[in-house]
Formats: structure tokens, C-alpha cells, sequence
């Protein structure tokens, strides 16, 4: 709809010129030399200054195309920070969960050896016992043989048996012994890779509890989403600005050419012209300059999230954070589809400013020429 309305603009514009071209060349006669020559170094300026701003204007594309390619690349890299975070995340979980089941393995080992201690004290203290009762009826056995006549032909037999008896004995007992040491072994060990687990838990605890402070929080990121908004707004404001100086030099044309015909002209429009053309440059400049601001919190913004992606535990994080870059990449695309409708308002624009150029440098040949 607007280039059909542009193009009825231009068709009207068109045929005002050859109009006005047709009565300029009526009165052309009647005009002085002087005023003939100045007319014609004030066409000369006209066309001067469309050529400037037509270079300005492809400056501007040209800018705008640039930074359309800086927030793809910030997209880019914002999706690869996304995914080594989330592998990141998948690693911490997994050495986590290793953990966990190396501290229940441990706890499970501690608990069969306690429970083997126990049952082989027990059956060591049984056969002590058993020895000992033994020891007692042999006692008994010797000291009634050594009362009866037959008591010297076996007390040797006897003595040999008790110590045999005793020998078996110490073998029990330094068996025992090595069973205590063993068992005191592997209670040390035990202890030592249980604390050594707990050492890790508390250091992952730790790191867990310090990490969340050093994300961003959700002030900074509608602090962010407001200057986008905002330079979105600015980008509008300029090239509405920037419109309005096409305009102004189209009715500065149109001036020029009643002015020819009248045979006289004022340089204050002309000036009023230039103070607009610069206004709006330094004005795009300021908005070039905004985005580049927000394009180094956007980088800001990506280096705290890899810090917030070392811990397991801050998933709901990840995903509040996963939606707002969504968001804000739904906010780039609707800031790349306004740079396109701007992008063809400038060419538009450009078009028009092509058609005064055709009809300033007709008009001239033709007053060349008449």
C-alpha cells in the first residue's frame, strides 16, 4: 500500500514539475542575465546537496546493515555460551551423583567390615573360652593322676599334650591379633575416604552456595530489555528526523523551481536545510553509538552466565534465563523487521530524491539550452 501511494506521489510530482518547467520556460525571456545565472548556481547548489544527502543516506543503510550483522553474531554466540552451559551443567550432575554413590559404596564397605569384626570376635572368644575350659579339666585330670601310682607313667604323655595345647593357643591368639590389626586397617582407611567425601560434598556445597552471586539478576535483565526498547524508539525517532529532512529538501526543490521563474531566491532556507541535515547526523551518530553500549552489556551479560553455568544445582536459573534469551531474541527479530520496513522507507526516500534529481537536471538543460 505505501508504494502505491509513493509511486501516486511521484506520478503527481512529476507532472507538477513538467508543469512548472513549461511555465518557467514561458517566462524564462523575461528574466535578467543576472537573475538567470544566479537561478542556475542555485539549481547547482540544489543538486549539490541531493548528492550529499543521497551519500548519507546509503551511509546509513550501510550502518544499519552492520549492525544487523553484530546482533546475529551476538545471537550466535549467545546460543553456543547456551549449549556448553547446559553440557557444563550435565558434567557437574553427573560428578555429583559419582559422589554420592562412591560415599554409599564406602558406607556400605565400612558397615560388612564392622559386621566381620564382630562376628570374628565373637567366634574368637568362643574357641578362647573352649581352651580355657580344656586347660581347666586337664588341670583337674594331672592333679588327680599325680595322687594315684599310675600318675609318673603318663605325666609325660600329659606334659606333651598341655603343650601342644598351648601351642595351638598362641597360634589362635596371634591369629586374633592379626584379625584386630586388619580390622583397625580398614577402619582407618575407611575414615580417611570418608572424610575425604565429606571434604568434596562441602566443597561442592560451597561452591553451590557462591555461585548464585555472581549471576545476573532480574533487575539487570529488564534494565536491559529497557535499553533496547528505548534504542529501538531512538532508531525511530532518527529516521523520522531523517524523513522529514527528505522533506524539507523536496519543498526546498519545489521553492527553487517557483523562484527561477520569479527571478529571485533567499539563502536562509538553504541554511535552515544545512542546520537540519546536520542535526540529524549528529542525532544518527548518538544512536550509533547507544547501540554499541548495549551490544557490550549484551557480552557482559553472556560472560556472567558462563560463571552461573558451573553449578549443578542452579537448573530453575538456567531456565529462567534460557526464556529471557528467547525473549530477547524475539525482541532482536522485531528490531531486524523495523530495520527492514526503515530500510525500504530510506530507499523509498532515495527514489524520490533520484526523481527531483532527474527533473532539476532536465530543467537545467532546458535553461541551457533556451
Amino acid at each position: 500500500m505505501a508504494i502505491y501511494i509513493l509511486t501516486l506521489v511521484i506520478v503527481i510530482l512529476f507532472v507538477v514539475g513538467i508543469s512548472l518547467i513549461y511555465r518557467g520556460m514561458v517566462k524564462a525571456s523575461r528574466l535578467s542575465p543576472e537573475d538567470f545565472e544566479k537561478a542556475k548556481n542555485d539549481l547547482a547548489s540544489a543538486h549539490v546537496r541531493e548528492n550529499q544527502l543521497k551519500k548519507e543516506l546509503e551511509s546509513t543503510q550501510k550502518e544499519v546493515g552492520e549492525t544487523k550483522a553484530v546482533l546475529q553474531q551476538a545471537q550466535e554466540s549467545h546460543q553456543e555460551l547456551t549449549a556448553k552451559s547446559q553440557q557444563e551443567i550435565a558434567e557437574l550432575k553427573a560428578g555429583q551423583e559419582q559422589y554420592q554413590n562412591h560415599i554409599a559404596q564406602l558406607e556400605e564397605e565400612l558397615a560388612a567390615l564392622y559386621a566381620k569384626a564382630d562376628s570374628q570376635a565373637q567366634s574368637a572368644l568362643g574357641i578362647i573360652d573352649g581352651l580355657r575350659k580344656e586347660m581347666e579339666q586337664l588341670r583337674v585330670r594331672v592333679a588327680q593322676a599325680q595322687s594315684t601310682p599310675e600318675a609318673a607313667a603318663s605325666a609325660e604323655s600329659l606334659k606333651t599334650e598341655n603343650q601342644n595345647l598351648k601351642t595351638e593357643l598362641e597360634a589362635l591368639q596371634a591369629k586374633i591379633q592379626q584379625l584386630q590389626d586388619d580390622l583397625a586397617k580398614n577402619k582407618k582407611e575407611s575414615e580417611i575416604q570418608l572424610t575425604e567425601a565429606n571434604v568434596s560434598i562441602e566443597r561442592l556445597k560451597a561452591e553451590q552456595a557462591a555461585l548464585p552471586a555472581a549471576g545476573p539478576g532480574p533487575e539487570k535483565i529488564q534494565d536491559l530489555e529497557s535499553q533496547l526498547t528505548q534504542v529501538r524508539q531512538e532508531s525511530e525517532a532518527k529516521l523520522q528526523q531523517l524523513n522529514a529532512s527528505l522533506e524539507a529538501l523536496k519543498a526546498e526543490n519545489q521553492n527553487l523551481q517557483n523562484q527561477m521563474k520569479q527571478g529571485a531566491h533567499s539563502g536562509k532556507e538553504l541554511e535552515d536545510i544545512q542546520k537540519s541535515k546536520q542535526q540529524a547526523e549528529t542525532q544518527l551518530q548518538e544512536s550509533l553509538v547507544r547501540i554499541k553500549s548495549l551490544e557490550l552489556e549484551i557480552v557482559q551479560l553472556q560472560s556472567q552466565q558462563v560463571k552461573i553455568s558451573q553449578d549443578q544445582a542452579q537448573q530453575s536459573e538456567l531456565h529462567k534465563l534460557k526464556e529471557m534469551n528467547t525473549f530477547l531474541a524475539q525482541k532482536e527479530r522485531l528490531l531486524q523487521t523495523e530495520l527492514k520496513k526503515n530500510r525500504v522507507r530510506v530507499v523509498g526516500l532515495e527514489k524520490i530524491c533520484e526523481d527531483f534529481k532527474v527533473q532539476l537536471d532536465n530543467m537545467t538543460v532546458k535553461s541551457r539550452a533556451g
